[in-house]
């Protein structure tokens, strides 16, 4: 759906910064979580192994992967789909993880 996208860290002092208003549309809500994803998978950002229950490279990507097709069910926005299959393809040949 809709929400409050909040960009940056605020302070008390950021008043105005607090009535930002939702998202246009879901696909607009869409576009924010991706680049959200799309950052955390630039090379570097996330460790290629964690432990148990921490983020890694390949669990952002299978996030990505669901959000992804989340994305498509609700905007028909084919492009979703190439991003869902890639992620899910990083994540299979891994060979340290498995999809269900």
């Amino acid at each position: 759906g809709r929400f409050v996208p909040i960009t940056k860290v605020l302070t008390p002092e950021d008043k105005e910064e607090f009535n930002t208003p939702l998202t246009a549309n879901v696909a607009a809500s869409y576009k924010l979580v991706m680049a959200d994803f799309n950052e955390a998978l630039k090379p570097g950002a996330l460790p290629e192994t964690s432990s148990k229950s921490r983020i890694n490279v390949y669990t952002a990507h299978a996030l990505r992967s669901r959000a992804a097709l989340q994305a498509y069910a609700y905007t028909k926005e084919a492009s979703y789909l190439d991003i869902a299959i890639e992620s899910a393809n990083k994540v299979i040949n891994s060979g340290n993880y498995e999809l269900t």
